[in-house]
This record gives C-alpha cells, sequence and structure tokens, in this order.
C-alpha cells in the first residue's frame, strides 16, 4: 500500500434493530448491535485524535499521511533547537510513538503537538486491543448464525402463518441495517489497518540515520523561512516532506 491517508467514512451508525419476540433472533440482534457500538466507540475515538494531529500538521488540504505530519512537527522542533536534538535529549524509539523527548523544553504549541501525536499513537493501538476483543464476538454472530436459522424453521409450525410473515417482514426490514452494520464493521477495520501499517511505515523511517539527516535538512529549510508552525511548513515545501515520507516511511503490514 501507499502513504495515502484512507478515505472518509461514517464516525457512527446506529443499527436499531427491530425485535420479533422469538429469542434466538432477538439474541442474535442484540449480540449485533453490541458490537456496533463497540465500533463506534473505536472509531469515534480513533477519529478525533487522528483529526487534532492532522489538523495542526496541515494534513487535511491535500489529504496526506501520518508520517508527513510527523516530519513536518519534528522539522519545527529541529528548527527551534537550532538543530540540535539533543537539547531535549531526543532519542528514537523501538516502539510508539518512536520518538521520545524532554517536551517541557519546547514552545507550548510544539509540546502540545507533539503530544497529539502520542495520543494519535495511543488511540491507534488501543483500536487494535478492543477490536481484537469485538472480533470474537463477532465471530459469535456468524456462527450463530446459522443455527437461528434452523431454529426458526424448527419453530415455524408453531406460529400461524400470518404471524410468521410478520416476523419475516421484521427480518426484511432488519436486513439494510445488518449489511449496513457488516459493511461497517469492515471499513474500521480497514482503518485500523492501515493507521497500524502507517504506523509501522513511522517507526520503521525513525530507525535509519538517513531520516535523521532529512529531518534536519527539513528543519533548516524551516528555520530559513521563520516557520514555527508544522502547518504553515506544510504549506511551503509540503510536496518536499511527502517525498521524504515516501522514501522513507512507507511499510507494509501483510
Amino acid at each position: 500500500m501507499g502513504c495515502a491517508a484512507a478515505i472518509p467514512m461514517k464516525i457512527t451508525i446506529s443499527p436499531n434493530l427491530n425485535r420479533t419476540s422469538i429469542s434466538p433472533v432477538d439474541n442474535l440482534y442484540s449480540l449485533v448491535e453490541e458490537v456496533i457500538q463497540g465500533v463506534n466507540k473505536i472509531n469515534a475515538g480513533l477519529s478525533v485524535a487522528i483529526d487534532k494531529f492532522e489538523t495542526v500538521t496541515g494534513l487535511h488540504n491535500p489529504k496526506r499521511g501520518l508520517a508527513c505530519g510527523v516530519l513536518a512537527l519534528l522539522g519545527c522542533i529541529a528548527a527551534y533547537l537550532d538543530g540540535n536534538l539533543l537539547k531535549v535529549n531526543f532519542h528514537i524509539l523501538d516502539c510508539t510513538p518512536g520518538i521520545s523527548m524532554d517536551f517541557s523544553k519546547l514552545s507550548e504549541n510544539l509540546s502540545n503537538d507533539f503530544m497529539l501525536w502520542v495520543m494519535v499513537t495511543k488511540e491507534i493501538e488501543s483500536a487494535v486491543e478492543d477490536y481484537e476483543c469485538l472480533a470474537v464476538k463477532f465471530k459469535s454472530i456468524i456462527e450463530s448464525y446459522q443455527d437461528v436459522a434452523l431454529s426458526l424453521q424448527t419453530e415455524r409450525s408453531n406460529y400461524e402463518s400470518q404471524e410468521f410473515l410478520k416476523l419475516k417482514g421484521i427480518a426484511k426490514e432488519n436486513k439494510i441495517k445488518l449489511k449496513e452494520s457488516a459493511e461497517f464493521y469492515g471499513e474500521v477495520l480497514g482503518k485500523i489497518k492501515n493507521y497500524m501499517s502507517e504506523l509501522e511505515g513511522i517507526q520503521h523511517g525513525l530507525q535509519t540515520q538517513e531520516l535523521t539527516l532529512e529531518i534536519l535538512r527539513i528543519g533548516q529549510h524551516a528555520k530559513n523561512r521563520e516557520i514555527d508552525n508544522p502547518v504553515i511548513l506544510m504549506e511551503k515545501i509540503g510536496d518536499y516532506i511527502e517525498d521524504v515520507s515516501n522514501r522513507y516511511m512507507c511499510f507494509t503490514i501483510n
């Protein structure tokens, strides 16, 4: 995959499935709603954190990947420190958020922007963990679907035909919502995978000495232009930053 950010999607959906009064069916519907509410919570938290970081690093227009925001931020930090990252005890980590520093020695804006990046990495990792828990329930939904279908066929003789037709109508009404729920589940899963891939790419790139030199070059560009804001830096040299990102910070999870 490339380093482009994911296509915008819904933040939350509300299935609100109608009930049938048949316990196996209604239990299944309840489980679906529970899973989707969990997906809603994951996606909302992730979307807010990502949007905040994209906003403070100028990734919205044109749309660019998280790696570009990290580079713009680190470039501004390098400029603020006159290229001497040791002033803040700068270290590359082999885990997220990929870098550590004494951000209390930065300007308030740069310190806040760095903390937003830390928040993004935590949200992505939390999303993975939470989704793994929901995946167990989602698997249970799939496995129980056949059992529910068989149960309906078995109990069909216990219902008057008119009542059974009514229940079939409810199921038909829910079908569209169930389809939307399944699609939303898959979309959010794909979104999380994409962000995890971006994190892997950023981690991988930060380990290279070449990228450190590029960060210092970006910082020099910022210093020469007296830029201390990642958004403005992205406006001025965004294409160059994106080229650096593509060369050093793209990584695919197999």
